[in-house]
């Protein structure tokens, strides 16, 4: 039972702790905290996202921007916090569940876990900017007034000034950021003094002064709980930035893996204050130095470093522009709170170690860490004295608020890591013709360019984006040669609804017909009629000009005839680009060229019971809408080419085999075939194609097929990818044509030549280049819709077992299974 006396001693001790808070711990309100015990106020702003990776040359415009607020904070007592944040799966969930209405619960779920909590550690980097508005402590019951257009009492006019103080910051920060609320600050107070132990129990502290960190600990659901947190600190750090070649050097501790806390107090000095303070040093040091002369002694190497120094800042502000010439003068300190005492320690040596390899700053580990500890709480002071780094604005703005932000699109499938960052790439395979180019304010194109060499994991990308495409409830249309590629044992997944339709054994005589396999565009909403028939006359000229490729492609034996050649371009001229005409009328046409095209039909007219000819050239009718429905009734559908013999890359065609001949118009026809299935409807959709049958034929079918894909992924929701081992042949279209063509590239481990031609297509800067030879399997650089380039690692650890086995590209052992162009599934 509680005495009296007890009860008496609890509730003066209640009431000393209450006195106590009121007297010592921060307290928030608005945008506002205030700390009694070091006698501050602060106001605080969010500042944006600004994501400078992948911008090449763009940064030093981003970053130019970021820094124009620094010369109208002169003077100010300025803190930054960076944190790193991780992102929000709910939120993440959300904004996929309203993209994909029909999508499998099951993956979302799945993809959502595997971007907030997977291996792959996502993680954003936060920066609060925090601006003394007051050099006191506000009373509680005051601090509302400190907020502009809150009414003042005659007795209270003192806060004009802070009101005044902080419209001015709002009119300079707001374009920056934006203000938090009591409760994000309490948020910040919680993040930057409990470094990452979880709950709300009270935090203890060890303050032994000679140990190398500060021991944290609390009791969380009955269980203590800790952390060992060092601080190291900032010594000297890079006087200048090459946005190309290296990251912002603040914004480097926001990349490094672990939880990272990072907190500058500083402020920023004017061009004329910084030439006073340059000009005094100066003085001094030529002083000291003729009085070590007439002493007879060499002037010290402080000396001579500081008459250096202020020669250098001197000329500098004579040669800089504005930005350049106005100085952040902070001090800067980070903690890495790790789990146990020996990783902090390796904490601390890695940091110091990679800041002066990869930065070139200089970072500092001392003891006494609690009072490091302790300054990083929110409202307080640092000493502005001894190892103060000194940066141009532009430098400092580099850095601050970050380079983070979320990478690629809201919502897509979870691509992988972003390597130099702790962010994932979602991709958003449809996003192409929702971008602006980065050359013209029209329409992007939905083509996605995947390039890489045997082995470097281009086909598992192909298989990724079909097996999210079919979980996210839409259709996807394939076109791969081998019936035992990943493509083709995707659709014989369990839960995959797929068919393989053997174009080679199963489809009908004519199924590659030219005049068949290029649709009419059908009228969307937002399409005029001037801007329907336009595309309905572009569409007939690509039949012509499809027409003569395959017909060349099915003469291959005249193809050193230039009369036949000719002959051939005259007849399909003649024939014209109406939809749907049978093939035997360009036999006819040929008929009316002269002996050249009577040589070319004779051949054709010969041919029909080989496999090109059944194909290409029937002597029969065929239906072709029954055609397109054939590719579009299934929800992933695999068009392969089973006995076909595809020539070796870089094989001379004077070389070829027959059947390496007969490989081009069967290719060729096949992604055309593949290309009816978009047309079907305007819901969403994807095509992936193989890049031999366009490789083959040559650059005409190729720019042809192209402009088809880039129109088509605008006009019916479609997203397209091609995947190729060598970009050779697409070079020759031109980078002008290729820029306005392709949406995005991909591109993995390319060597010599190729690579060479990679960097110019997607026109990387040297240091992105270089590293295109050395690329590992599922490394890619990525110049996605957005114009940025990143470099991402595939991560496929966190898909379905079942679609991770089909992605491998071993053969598989088992009988594949066939369907006919029209029926079900055969065993």
């Amino acid at each position: 039972m509680t005495t009296p006396l007890a009860r008496l001693t609890a509730w003066r001790s209640s009431r000393a702790e209450r006195a106590r808070i009121r007297a010592e711990e921060p307290y928030a309100h608005g945008r506002f905290l205030t700390h009694p015990a070091a006698g501050t106020t602060f106001a605080f702003w969010l500042l944006n996202d600004v994501d400078t990776i992948g911008l090449g040359a763009g940064v030093d415009k981003v970053i130019a921007a970021q820094a124009g607020m620094y010369p109208d904070l002169v003077g100010r007592r300025l803190v930054w916090f960076g944190w790193h944040e991780s992102p929000d799966r709910a939120a993440f969930r959300a904004a996929q569940d309203a993209e994909y209405p029909g999508a499998s619960g099951e993956y979302l779920d799945r993809m959502a876990d595997a971007f907030v909590h997977s291996s792959l550690g996502a993680a954003w980097w936060r920066c609060v900017l925090a601006v003394r508005v007051a050099d006191r402590a506000v009373a509680r019951e005051h601090l509302p007034l400190c907020e502009p257009g809150a009414p003042l009492a005659p007795e209270l006019s003192e806060f004009a000034q802070v009101q005044h103080e902080v419209r001015l910051l709002d009119d300079v920060i707001g374009g920056y950021g934006r203000r938090l609320t009591a409760g994000q600050i309490e948020d910040l107070h919680r993040e930057f003094t409990r470094m990452g132990l979880p709950g709300a129990g009270a935090v203890t502290p060890s303050a032994d002064p000679m140990q190398p960190n500060t021991h944290l600990s609390t009791l969380h659901a009955g269980d203590r709980v800790e952390q060992w947190v060092p601080v190291v600190r900032v010594d000297t750090a890079p006087t200048g930035f090459d946005s190309a070649a290296q990251p912002p050097w603040l914004a480097w501790f926001g990349r490094r893996p672990g939880r990272t806390y990072l907190v500058a107090q500083g402020t920023v000095v004017s061009p004329g204050e910084l030439r006073k303070d340059m000009q005094l040093r100066l003085r001094e040091n030529r002083s000291h130095e003729r009085s070590s002369a007439k002493a007879g002694y060499d002037p010290t190497p402080e000396v001579e470093d500081g008459i250096a120094r202020a020669v250098q800042v001197n000329r500098e502000l004579r040669a800089q522009d504005r930005i350049d010439s106005y100085r952040v003068q902070a001090v800067v300190k980070v903690a890495l709170p790790r789990d146990t005492h020996e990783a902090a320690a390796k904490a601390v040596t890695s940091v110091v170690k990679d800041a002066d390899d990869q930065i070139h700053a200089t970072v500092s580990h001392e003891l006494g860490q609690y009072a490091d500890w302790e300054s990083m709480e929110p409202g307080r002071l640092f000493r502005l004295d001894g190892h103060v780094t000194q940066d141009s604005a532009r430098v400092w703005a580099a850095g601050v608020p970050n380079s983070s932000g979320r990478a690629g699109a809201t919502v897509g499938q979870l691509f992988g890591a972003v390597d130099g960052t702790r962010e994932n790439l979602v991709m958003d395979w449809w996003e192409g013709p929702r971008a602006k180019t980065s050359r013209t304010d029209v329409e992007g194109s939905g083509v996605t360019l995947v390039v890489g060499g045997l082995g470097t994991g281009k086909s598992t990308v192909g298989v990724g984006a079909a097996a999210h495409c079919h979980e996210v409830g839409r259709r996807v249309i394939i076109t791969d040669p081998s019936p035992h590629s990943g493509m083709a044992r995707l659709v014989k997944t369990p839960g995959v609804d797929g068919r393989e339709i053997p174009v080679t054994t199963q489809a009908p005589q004519g199924a590659l017909m030219p005049h068949v396999l290029i649709p009419d565009p059908v009228q969307t909403d937002g399409t005029s009629d001037a801007e329907h028939a336009g595309a309905l006359r572009a569409a007939r000229a690509e039949r012509v000009a499809f027409a003569v490729d395959m017909t060349r492609a099915c003469a291959w034996e005249l193809a050193d005839d230039r009369d036949a050649m000719r002959a051939v371009s005259a007849a399909c001229n003649e024939v014209g680009g109406a939809y749907g005409q049978h093939s035997s009328t360009i036999l006819d046409a040929l008929d009316r060229e002269g002996d050249a095209g009577r040589r070319v039909g004779k051949l054709l007219r010969g041919k029909r019971d080989s496999l090109e000819g059944m194909l290409c050239f029937p002597a029969g009718d065929v239906d072709a809408d029954r055609l397109t429905r054939s590719v579009s009734s299934a929800g992933v559908t695999v068009l392969t080419m089973p006995g076909i013999e595809i020539p070796d890359i870089g094989l001379d065609r004077h070389d070829w085999t027959v059947g390496m001949h007969q490989s081009v118009p069967i290719l060729l026809g096949a992604s055309r075939l593949a290309g009816l299935s978009l047309w079907a409807d305007t819901d969403p959709k994807m095509q992936i194609d193989d890049e031999l049958g366009v490789t083959l034929a040559g650059h005409s079918a190729m720019a042809t097929l192209m402009r088809r894909s880039a129109y088509t992924s605008r006009k019916v929701d479609a997203a397209i990818l091609w995947l190729m081992q060598t970009p050779t042949a697409m070079s020759r279209l031109g980078d002008d044509l290729i820029g306005s063509l392709v949406g995005q590239t991909l591109c993995g481990r390319v060597v010599g030549a190729n690579a060479e031609v990679m960097a110019r297509m997607m026109r990387l800067a040297p240091v992105d280049a270089a590293r295109l030879p050395s690329l590992g399997t599922g490394d890619f650089t990525v110049r996605g819709f957005d114009g940025r380039v990143r470099h991402v690692h595939h991560d496929t650890g966190w898909w379905a077992p079942d679609v991770r086995r089909a992605s491998l590209t071993t053969p598989s052992k088992e009988a594949p299974k066939m369907a006919t162009l029209w029926g079900e599934r055969a065993s």
